[in-house]
């Protein structure tokens, strides 16, 4: 029989010195991941140059008026848009700054846990479906392969985010940057101003009588997120709040003003969840503003009755020809994806057929469904990616909110998750860069938030001390 050896009481002594400063050192991580610091580690940190470039890039979206294509520089029949710009200058930064982790994400997909693993195998589905559709399709090859490839900005923005601070100085950015042009917008259709900002109003004809738009681009989509956000900043903070009242009043008024329906139903989606996670009175008071919003629509005022008629004329479907418009091209989506159910058609193919208009127009042909688009292009395997990485981001930060009290940020930006999530199924959202990449931006935010969340409550915890009995199991005493 093999005698064996005891740990010495020197081997012991060191073990039982070590476990402290292992504790220690994981203390330090979660402080800093918190921001929970001691003195030293107080003192006012800058952003790194990935969240300026992130925050830049935020701010240039929330202030577009228009189409992306109309800013982009085309080499040949190549169009690079800001988002390519900001996209590569990023993954420059990311090189220099944190060679290692990248190359480790680029080969192996792990580094920003599950939903990093996910979106490196649709980045892996993209290039492959992008090599097989380039000699038949070439540049709208190219087209499907940058939706799929903003999806890197979750890993860039997820490694940029070192702290709590950054994480909602995005999300402020996000809420509070197309207020810039759209107060501006706001003032010119509430007094008749002309700051050189409103577009030509566009009169159409339909059941209800004339209708009037202002084409405002994407502004009424990004100031319906915003609402959507200031649901939470209304209710739970006290700081700001006659400046948060006034700018919703701003995304009401051009929201109106731009008749964008998607916005009013993407609010709508995040109210609820607003009133799910707040408390008794302040569910009153969401009530009476939701009210007050209610009365503006359907009183007789000319600023929102247009609105008005425009959100009946939906809900009467088969009076509105903007949603038979979107049901025949939702019909030829599945039909494209039932002939290919599993891994979808490929890139380039033409999911819808076109009309004449836009003939010549880069996102020709599509179901102005983002799901439906998903589908139709990488099927189940590329719609389960996208909904997995959706799901995994929006769900823990419910939980928390649930668990560990509510926060006005973490809450605000659950409400731009669920506000995007519907829009993306009434409009081109993977299909516009200036849209989907604040997306996976704002998805990197929240899992940022919920760890965050998930340390502190570990740093909250009694210290847990392990010590090593001599012959005998190790027991842990607090």
């Amino acid at each position: 029989m093999r005698n064996e050896k005891m740990p010495s009481q020197h081997n012991r002594q060191s073990s039982n010195r070590e476990l402290p400063r292992a504790e220690n050192r994981a203390s330090v991580a979660a402080a800093r991941l918190t921001g929970v610091r001691s003195k030293r580690l107080q003192r006012a940190r800058k952003p790194t140059p990935e969240v300026v470039v992130i925050l830049a890039y935020v701010l240039i979206t929330r202030l577009s008026l228009g189409n992306e294509a109309n800013y982009g520089i085309w080499i040949g029949s190549v169009p690079i848009f800001p988002t390519d710009v900001t996209l590569i200058l990023l993954v420059a930064l990311t090189l220099r700054r944190r060679r290692a982790w990248f190359q480790r994400w680029i080969i192996t997909g792990k580094g920003t846990g599950a939903i990093g693993r996910a979106i490196w195998c649709l980045c892996i589905l993209a290039i492959a479906y992008a090599v097989l559709a380039w000699p038949t399709y070439h540049i709208l090859a190219l087209r499907d392969l940058a939706m799929f490839g903003y999806s890197l900005f979750f890993p860039l923005t997820y490694v940029a985010i070192r702290d709590r601070k950054s994480a909602i100085k995005i999300t402020q950015y996000l809420v509070y940057g197309a207020l810039i042009p759209g107060a501006a917008l706001a003032t010119e259709v509430v007094t008749g101003w002309n700051f050189g900002l409103l577009p030509d109003t566009v009169r159409f004809m339909t059941p209800f009588g004339a209708l009037q738009r202002v084409p405002a681009g994407d502004l009424g989509s990004n100031l319906g997120f915003s609402l959507a956000a200031l649901l939470s900043y209304l209710l739970l903070k006290k700081e700001r709040r006659w400046i948060n009242i006034a700018a919703a009043l701003v995304c009401l008024i051009v929201i109106s003003a731009s008749l964008s329906r998607s916005a009013v139903l993407s609010v709508a989606a995040a109210a609820p969840l607003t009133l799910l996670f707040v408390e008794r009175r302040k569910r009153v008071v969401l009530a009476s503003l939701c009210g007050v919003a209610v009365l503006l629509l359907m009183g007789h005022f000319s600023l929102f009755q247009d609105l008005t008629d425009a959100v009946k004329m939906g809900i009467t479907i088969f009076d509105d020809p903007d949603f038979q418009f979107r049901l025949i091209r939702w019909a030829e989506a599945m039909a494209l994806w039932l002939a290919h159910p599993v891994l979808g058609a490929g890139f380039g193919v033409q999911i819808c057929s076109s009309d004449p208009g836009e003939t010549g127009i880069f996102n020709v042909g599509l179901p102005h469904n983002s799901y439906l688009t998903l589908l139709a292009r990488t099927g189940i395997v590329g719609l389960g990616l996208f909904l997995f990485c959706y799901g995994k981001a929006l769900l823990p930060l419910l939980k928390n909110l649930r668990s560990r009290g509510v926060d006005a940020d973490s809450l605000a930006v659950a409400n731009l998750l669920i506000a995007m999530g519907v829009f993306a199924g009434f409009n081109l959202f993977l299909e516009e860069p200036l849209l989907i990449a604040p997306f996976w931006i704002i998805l990197a935010v929240a899992c940022r938030l919920s760890e965050i969340s998930s340390a502190r409550l570990a740093l909250a915890r009694p210290r847990t001390s392990v010590p090593i009995s001599p012959g005998g199991p190790m027991q842990a005493t607090v």
